[in-house]
């Protein structure tokens, strides 16, 4: 009987300090492709509004309050490309960026539209860390600026790993 008492117990011990981690919650909201969509944009037969930076902050914001875990927001790069791009150096897009909240984003080919040196320009003021698994850079800030090997995110007290290809 003593046995039996031990073994009921541990195993509720064990259900204890484990379900919690059974039980966290973590979304992951992605984007890509924004390419200087700074403003909204509509859709000419819906009239719905399509794009946009401010489109995309109101979204996470209404998914974060929806659900009831922790949110974890990523991009696939491309930030920029077009009008905005070459006339501001990615600046408008860099910071419409860090106002979106996104954690952690890697490297699109359109990055490089100007140069190494304003794309490090354009590093200098994102405020979340910037991955890439699969490059190096001759130019030396380039490689400071972008993290090499992975990211190691916890929400939830969940573990993720992140790695930009």
């Amino acid at each position: 009987m003593k046995f039996q008492r031990k073994v009921v117990l541990a195993v509720a011990l064990l259900a204890f300090f484990v379900s919690p981690a059974l039980a966290a919650n973590v979304q992951f909201l992605s984007t890509n492709d924004m390419h200087s969509r700074l403003y909204s944009g509509k859709n000419a037969k819906t009239q719905e509004i399509t794009s946009g930076f401010a489109k995309l902050r109101t979204a996470i914001d209404i998914a974060k309050k929806e659900y009831k875990g922790d949110t974890l927001v990523v991009s696939g790069g491309d930030y920029t490309e077009g009008f905005f791009y070459y006339y501001f150096k990615g600046t408008p897009e860099a910071t419409a960026s860090n106002m979106v909240g996104y954690d952690i984003t890697t490297v699109g080919n359109h990055e490089f539209d100007a140069g190494g040196e304003e794309f490090v320009r354009f590093l200098n003021i994102l405020k979340y860390p910037m991955i890439s698994s699969n490059l190096t850079f001759k130019d030396p800030d380039l490689n400071k600026k972008v993290k090499r090997t992975h990211i190691i995110k916890t929400k939830s007290g969940i573990k993720v790993g992140f790695f930009g290809m």
